[in-house]
């Protein structure tokens, strides 16, 4: 039976982290792991957390004092895991809704190696589709989605957003939200791990980037659906910490990457 590691992170995340784990645990198909970093939970999740140890051996967690952002909490988890044949890297607020639809992800990796991460359709509760595979973004949209104004974020929004319905089932994209990623092992190997000098974002970005860099597609597979509440913590607050450390991303992202050079087919 091949396994699969879950990665995920949480932080105050008492609402979510319970449906999250369980709908993990009822896949039955695979050999199941899951690696969990807290990073710095001042409710109930640590509680909750270490409940679901005492009763599975096969969630690992690590308890961080303070919020580390999120690529090196997301390493440290990783590097919590056994050898696995596939890495699942899922929000603490997405759930998986049916497991024998969602493990076919992995035979679509298995059937097509010119892909290095796929990502599957993502929806909220409310089954309001979320735009999670996208156009790699230009620098300026990028600042315009965080800026004052309605007009220019909803302009940088639609630049960087798909037509899903003229796409077949697995299409490349230019990067996939990181709310849900299914690679293989090996993706570490080739491409290494999520890069620490991001704080926050666009480590998703980054990573996709790098994974064409590298020759590997990066693919939407309409035909798996995850459920995501999507808490979008950048948009809470303007002038906020997770802002500050976006930006200061993009600045890094754009040092780094010419999106324009890389080619998406």
């Amino acid at each position: 039976m091949k396994s699969v590691g879950f990665v995920i992170l949480t932080w105050n995340s008492e609402q979510y982290i319970s449906k999250c784990l369980d709908s993990i645990l009822k896949i039955d198909s695979l050999n199941v792991y899951i690696a969990v970093t807290d990073n710095g939970s001042s409710d109930k999740t640590v509680e909750i957390l270490k409940d679901y140890q005492a009763k599975h051996p096969n969630i690992l967690v690590t308890y961080l004092k303070k919020n580390g952002g999120t690529t090196k909490p997301r390493n440290i988890a990783i590097k919590l895991l056994p050898k696995v044949d596939y890495i699942v890297v899922l929000d603490s607020d997405a759930f998986i809704d049916d497991k024998e639809n969602f493990v076919e992800i992995f035979k679509v990796l298995d059937d097509h190696p010119e892909y290095g991460i796929i990502g599957p359709k993502l929806s909220n509760l409310s089954g309001d589709l979320q735009p999670s595979g996208r156009n790699l973004p230009r620098f300026r949209d990028k600042l315009a989605k965080v800026s004052l104004s309605k007009k220019r974020r909803k302009r940088a929004e639609e630049r960087e957003t798909v037509d899903y319905s003229k796409q077949p089932d697995l299409f490349p994209v230019g990067y996939l939200m990181s709310a849900c990623w299914a690679f293989k092992f090996e993706l570490i190997n080739k491409i290494g791990y999520l890069d620490e000098k991001l704080f926050y974002a666009p480590e998703d970005v980054e990573y996709c980037a790098r994974c064409w860099k590298f020759g590997l597609k990066v693919g939407y597979y309409q035909k798996v659906h995850v459920t995501h509440v999507w808490t979008r913590l950048s948009r809470k607050k303007l002038f906020s910490k997770h802002n500050f450390e976006h930006i200061k991303g993009l600045l890094y992202f754009r040092r780094h990457y010419n999106p324009s050079k890389i080619i998406v087919k």
